[in-house]
């Protein structure tokens, strides 16, 4: 979490101070920071489960196994690996 420091701003026209404007302005900007970190944080829920997912990375597997492309073969191996798994945990 970003730290913040208020520090006494210029004086206006009326000689009143800007520090309370200037601690909302921070505040809001941490709010919205806040806001963005939470919105990254929830999980996707597959109402449906992971059937779609399982069968694209089937697909693509088939492909690099056709292909003789090893490192595809292999990502596709641990994508369809992690994805079955989820599979099995949403049934349980």
């Amino acid at each position: 979490m970003e730290k913040v420091i208020l520090v006494k701003n210029s004086q206006n026209k009326k000689g009143e101070s800007c520090l309370i404007a200037t601690f909302f302005l921070y505040l809001g900007i941490l709010i919205n920071k806040l806001k963005i970190k939470v919105m990254k944080r929830e999980k996707r829920v597959y109402e449906n489960g992971y059937w779609g997912k399982i069968s694209y990375w089937s697909t693509l597997l088939e492909t690099a196994v056709r292909e003789q492309n090893t490192k595809g073969a292999v990502l596709c191996g641990e994508k369809l690996s992690y994805f079955t798994n989820k599979q099995k945990e949403l049934v349980k």
